[in-house]
């Protein structure tokens, strides 16, 4: 029974560290990723939230690690517990992913281009004013 306590030990310390690994990784490619697909003016909008939600997943992702490994505190966590805090590892990075996708969408949805719309106010601007110059002349005209 010893030796079986002993592999117990060693997967336990295998999966903090396989997870830490694999944390990392999804988190530098998140933030490669949110920098990559928020670099246009159309999605810009969207960094903040990305960044806020990732934040919060890596926060909860760490307190989920430590009140799921607590649980074994007297001793090596179970498989059990590994099992369900892999589970929700993996519904949290995907509910990140498509919180993250949906924010992007809506930043490039609802995006406004202020320099087109500014154009297209002046040149309303412009046709009004060549109405009321035209409309001036003919004033003067009938005088």
């Amino acid at each position: 029974l010893g030796g079986v306590d002993r592999l117990l030990d060693l997967q336990a310390a295998l999966f903090g560290e396989f997870a830490d690994i694999k944390s990392v990784l999804f988190f530098t490619c998140a933030v490669l990723l949110a920098l990559a697909l928020t670099s246009t003016s159309r999605t810009a909008a969207a960094r903040l939230p990305i960044f806020a939600m990732l934040t919060g997943s890596c926060l909860l992702e760490k307190t989920l690690a430590a009140v799921f490994l607590r649980r074994g505190a007297s001793g090596p966590a179970s498989a059990a517990d590994v099992e369900a805090l892999v589970a929700w590892l993996w519904l949290l990075r995907k509910a990140t992913c498509a919180g993250g996708l949906c924010a992007l969408c809506h930043a490039a949805l609802c995006y406004t281009d202020l320099g087109r719309k500014t154009l297209s106010k002046l040149d309303e601007l412009h046709a009004l004013t060549r109405r009321d110059s035209e409309d001036l002349s003919a004033k003067i005209d009938g005088l």
